[in-house]
């Protein structure tokens, strides 16, 4: 009687299998074609609003067919660049100074401000390669604004950037070649004309500037930037205290 009810509960137990393959068969054609109808939506979707909204104009440079593409490849190769620089300066640095150890030099190359530091490069050359495609299709025309438009928009990405020094130095090089390129427009423009030393003059104009902000306003330096201007300059910290006496006279009878 045992083996007759074992052998019929296995029998139950086949027949369960096999009803259970052939559900699964069954089944597979229609999840598959709920994967295929799946996957057909979203690159519909897809195609509609990122690939067909930002194709290429008349106006683009770029070899992609999406403008979103190659602000995103743009994006990508920054990051990857930006997260490299610091991460190498980083580690350099890191093995001058032997007391942290090696392994805390290789730390410090996976801190958040390399991070930060990358997603500034790398969201900079995204957001200026995208405005100056859309820049191009929207005026129907390629000149120095959308250039200038684009770069302007692209600077406020400083603000992914932790390091106070580090952004006021990117400041002044952007400040820099922001000059450069009103000065371009301008000679485009038959309004001036471009000459060799207008980069030396615009380098003179920062150096007054840096000058004048060191003179009259140390405190608003960051820390370690005013180290270069004293080995040039000499200075020292009584140099400090006359040239602040003599800066206070100066205003005190102007403004008398």
């Amino acid at each position: 009687m045992d083996q007759v009810d074992s052998s019929q509960q296995m029998g139950k137990v086949e027949n369960n299998l096999k009803e259970a393959k052939d559900i699964g068969k069954n089944n597979k054609p229609k999840r598959r074609l709920m994967t295929e109808r799946l996957m057909k939506l979203y690159l519909t979707i897809f195609k509609r609003t990122v690939t067909s909204a930002t194709t290429r104009t008349p106006f683009c440079k770029h070899q992609i067919a999406s403008c979103f593409m190659h602000s995103l490849e743009g994006f990508l190769k920054d990051f990857f660049i930006g997260a490299f620089v610091k991460g190498g300066i980083t580690l350099l640095l890191g093995l001058l100074k032997p007391k942290k150890g090696l392994f805390g030099a290789f730390k410090n190359i996976f801190s958040s401000d390399t991070a930060m530091f990358a997603l500034f490069t790398g969201t900079f050359l995204a957001i200026y390669r995208l405005t100056l495609c859309k820049l191009r299709a929207f005026r129907g025309k390629d000149d120095k604004y959308n250039s200038m438009i684009a770069g302007f928009l692209a600077s406020l990405t400083l603000a992914f950037d932790n390091s106070k020094s580090r952004r006021i130095t990117v400041a002044i090089y952007s400040f820099a070649r922001s000059l450069e390129s009103v000065i371009k427009v301008l000679d485009h423009n038959d309004i001036i004309r471009e000459r060799k030393l207008w980069p030396v003059f615009l380098l003179n104009i920062l150096h007054i500037y840096i000058a004048v902000t060191w003179y009259f306003d140390i405190d608003g330096f960051p820390p370690g930037l005013n180290k270069p201007i004293e080995k040039i300059t000499g200075a020292k910290e009584n140099d400090y205290i006359i040239i602040e006496r003599v800066c206070r006279v100066m205003y005190s009878s102007e403004k008398r």
